[in-house]
């Protein structure tokens, strides 16, 4: 397995395989998703660079391994949107988990 092939496999186990605990997991997990695309960015403007300056590649190819990881990079600001509308859509729930009312656990009914 190659090294693409392996991050690939990585992201559908860890992503793809996913599912929320509960509320504070989700939000986590969708503060968390512009990290994703980051790193790849990241990683693929690091092989651009590996590649532009010591391997006897045609300069196209760098080229365009930083024109994918300025795409990708753009889709964390995107991916970074799903947090805000979480929090937006949920604000009540998460408000009540995050700052509860003194003896609100009392009151939880929503495994009755």
């Amino acid at each position: 397995m190659n090294a693409i092939e392996a991050a690939a496999e990585a992201i559908e186990q860890n992503v793809g395989g996913w599912a929320p605990d509960n509320a504070r997991d989700l939000d986590t997990f969708l503060s968390s998703l512009p990290r994703l695309f980051e790193a790849l960015a990241g990683s693929l403007r690091y092989v651009a660079d590996r590649l532009g300056s010591n391997f006897p590649v045609h300069p196209s190819i760098p080229e365009h391994l930083n024109d994918i990881a300025s795409t990708v990079n753009g889709m964390s600001d995107y991916a970074g949107e799903a947090h805000a509308l979480h929090r937006v859509a949920h604000a009540h729930e998460l408000e009540r988990i995050e700052e509860p009312r003194p003896g609100e656990q009392m009151w939880d009914v929503g495994n009755n």
